[in-house]
């Protein structure tokens, strides 16, 4: 997968955490998970004729760069113990969602509390799980 063209930066941040995963007994089994969030609101634009569109598209090419991404920091992370190495290698926990959703129903016209804003925030998430699966499948295939 190619690289980002410099117009096609949106806002991201990437956040690693840790925190326990399982309790068993005494023994408490811990891990790390590494979050990053885009602007949804970047991926509003008008066409030709000055309609507005949303980039489905820019959108799907940015949530498997941000998988992979996030993929390649559990690679390069410095843990703090050793079982929590262990199990984030093992477990390759990642957290990927948006920002700007609000902007964007706004530039849309689309009240936030209504159904219409409802089903625009379930299809942009159910877009952006689906292709971070699609490209989780494509890392693990090697």
């Amino acid at each position: 997968m190619s690289a980002l063209d410099p117009g096609d930066v949106v806002d991201v941040q990437l956040i690693s955490v840790g925190f326990p995963l399982v309790a068993s007994g005494r023994r408490q089994v811990q891990a790390s998970v590494s979050l990053r969030y885009f602007c949804a609101w970047a991926f509003a634009h008008e066409d030709d004729e000055g309609k507005l569109q949303f980039d489905w598209d820019g959108m799907a090419k940015t949530a498997r760069l941000a998988t992979r991404f996030l993929d390649n920091v559990i690679d390069i992370n410095k843990f703090p113990l050793q079982q929590i190495e262990a199990m984030t290698l093992a477990t390759r926990k990642i957290g990927l969602g948006v920002m700007g959703i609000g902007d964007l129903l706004y530039e849309f016209r689309v009240p936030y509390d209504s159904e219409k804003g409802r089903e625009t925030m379930e299809k942009v998430m159910e877009a952006v799980n689906w292709h971070s699966k699609l490209e989780s499948v494509e890392l693990a295939k090697g």
